[in-house]
Formats: structure tokens, C-alpha cells, sequence
């Protein structure tokens, strides 16, 4: 059982960041030094916000995104490490999770009113998409793209990394227990006082007040992706804010998934990866992985949510009892 002493004092704080509401609850022994802790967590993630924000003109990836086909462009450590990361999980997932959709997004319009693109648009756009267009040099940190018109986007990625760098920052400030959630993205660091886990619940969905599932974690993080949430209804056809990087398309799966995973980074890419994939490819996948688990919510035909799960997800207290039929 924990000492009181460890845990004498908490901090509940939550600020505006990278398009969404970051909160951050923190136990330690003394007040000021985990205010001050959680004050430097939260710049850096607005430092990391002026770093990978595709919303920001003003940011490094889209100053850099304006010229790198024109020459290499030096990169800062932190958009390097990013880059690295976003190349590791498009070779792990064969191209289903890619940095380089920013073209997509734009094609689509998803940052406006959105539109349908033709099917030769289409195509002319999946000739600028690929990572093996993307072009890192890690010893002079430099990113090059290969060809005009290319244009990254780390919506499946910033969130996760700005959470692990954040937590980083907390525990050299002494900080053995918090939880972080930026936008639905959650990291969690040790347990809360006189538990041994964090209890993380996961909601339906298409109704975010209906919880259909609870997880158990700590020194763990859960990303969940779904289509819903962010969708546009575009001439009757309901588009969302995930695209195959391979077809040019919106995914077309209308359930969810949740992934836990060891770090922010990997939770978020990967749930990004396997809402590309679909449930059965997606959980082949966590199946050959040796850490992490992951869940799909998938529509039933009699309008309820069908749980298909890994086998691990047994080890974050995920059983069948915890899912409850919900209707849609």
C-alpha cells in the first residue's frame, strides 16, 4: 500500500493545446513543486504545438513542407525525432499509418467544408503520398521529399509524442503518478493513492456519455480512433478525418479502436494504423506484437457494438462482462 507521504498533495490543471483541451493530474508531497512541474509540461507541449501543428503557418513542419522539395531543410531535434518515429511505424504497418496523407487532407477538405474529389484526382494525389517519398538524413537532420506537392500531417502521431515528452518532464520533476489526456489521447504514469491501477473507461462511440468498458493501467498509454466523432456529411456520404494512405480514401469503418500500448507515441500511431487496417487485419497485427492490445467496437447488425479484442487485452482487466449492449 502507498505512504500517505508520497502522496500528500494534488494538482488538477487542464489547458487549451494542439486544437484540444490537455488536462493533467498530478500527486506528489508538495503542491508548488508539482505546480511547477505541470506548468513545464504544458509548455512543452505548446512548444512541441509550434513544432508539428499542419494548422500553424507559422509552425517548423509547414515552413519546412514549402521548400523540402527543393532541398534538404535541417530539421529540429524534436520534428527529427518525430519523423523517425512516423517512418518506424509506416514500415511496421506497411504504409497503413503515413505522415505523408497531407495532401489527402487537403484534397478532401477536411480542414474546411470538405468536398468529394473525383477518382482522377484521386490518383493524382496518391503519386504525392508514400513514405519512401520521404527522404531522412539523420546525421546531418536534414528531411528531404522526393518530388513537388508532398505535405505531412502528424494528426495520427503529435498528440502521442507531446504526451511522452510531457511525462518525461514530470517524472525528472519527481512526479511517480499522473495521468495525462490530451484530446482523448491518455498516459498514465504509476497508480493513484491506494490503488494499483488507473481505472480509464472507454466510451460508446457515437454517445460519448455512454461508457462501455473500463481498462486498468499504469506506466501505460490508450489512444482510441474512430471515424464518428470528426466526420462531415458531404452530399449525403458521411466522410471522416482518417485516410488509407493506399486507396486515397476515407476509412470506411464506423466502430472504433482502442489501443493500450508502452508510450503515447505507439498507442497513437498504431490505433491510427488499425482503423486503416479493419478489425481482422488490425488484431492479426497486435496478435504478432509482443507488448500492448488492442479492441475493436464494431457495429452489429442489430444496431449494438460488437467487442472483438486481443488475447492481451485480458491483462488490462478486459473481459466480455465489462462490455454492455448498447444500442446505436
Amino acid at each position: 500500500m502507498f505512504q500517505t507521504s508520497v502522496f500528500a498533495a494534488e494538482i488538477n490543471r487542464a489547458q487549451y493545446l494542439m486544437g484540444t483541451l490537455c488536462e493533467i493530474r498530478a500527486f506528489g508531497k508538495e503542491k508548488p513543486k508539482i505546480n511547477q512541474a505541470v506548468t513545464l509540461a504544458f509548455e512543452e507541449i505548446a512548444k512541441l504545438e509550434g513544432v508539428l501543428s499542419n494548422y500553424r503557418q507559422d509552425s517548423e513542419i509547414m515552413r519546412i513542407s514549402r521548400i523540402a522539395a527543393l532541398s534538404p531543410q535541417v530539421c529540429s531535434g524534436d520534428l527529427m525525432a518525430v519523423l523517425k518515429l512516423s517512418q518506424h511505424y509506416a514500415r511496421l504497418t506497411q504504409g497503413a499509418f503515413d505522415v505523408t496523407v497531407g495532401p489527402l487532407i487537403q484534397l478532401w477538405g477536411i480542414q474546411s467544408e470538405g468536398r468529394i474529389p473525383t477518382e482522377g484526382e484521386i490518383a493524382d494525389t496518391l503519386s504525392r503520398i508514400g513514405y519512401s517519398r520521404l527522404v531522412l538524413d539523420e546525421t546531418l537532420k536534414t528531411v528531404r521529399f522526393i518530388g513537388n506537392g508532398m505535405a505531412l500531417d502528424f494528426g495520427g502521431i503529435g498528440k502521442g509524442y507531446a504526451l511522452d515528452r510531457a511525462a518525461e518532464i514530470l517524472k525528472a520533476h519527481g512526479i511517480k503518478a499522473v495521468i495525462l489526456n490530451l484530446g482523448g489521447n491518455i498516459l498514465v504514469v504509476g497508480s493513484p493513492p491506494f490503488q494499483k491501477a488507473w481505472t480509464i473507461e472507454v466510451s460508446d462511440p457515437k454517445n460519448p456519455q455512454g461508457i462501455l468498458a473500463q481498462l486498468k493501467v499504469s506506466n501505460a498509454s490508450i489512444s482510441t480512433s474512430s471515424q464518428i466523432e470528426r466526420s462531415k456529411n458531404i452530399k449525403g456520404r458521411r466522410i471522416g478525418h482518417i485516410f488509407d494512405p493506399r486507396s486515397g480514401k476515407p476509412v470506411e469503418f464506423e466502430g472504433s479502436v482502442t489501443v493500450i500500448a508502452p508510450t503515447a507515441t505507439e498507442a497513437d500511431a498504431l490505433s491510427t494504423a488499425l482503423l486503416v487496417m479493419g478489425p481482422e487485419n488490425g488484431l492479426t497485427f497486435m496478435e504478432n506484437r509482443k507488448e500492448g492490445a488492442a479492441f475493436f467496437l464494431v457495429p452489429s447488425r442489430n444496431g449494438d457494438w460488437e467487442a472483438r479484442m486481443s488475447s492481451r487485452c485480458a491483462f488490462y482487466g478486459m473481459k466480455r462482462k465489462f462490455f454492455r449492449k448498447e444500442k446505436i
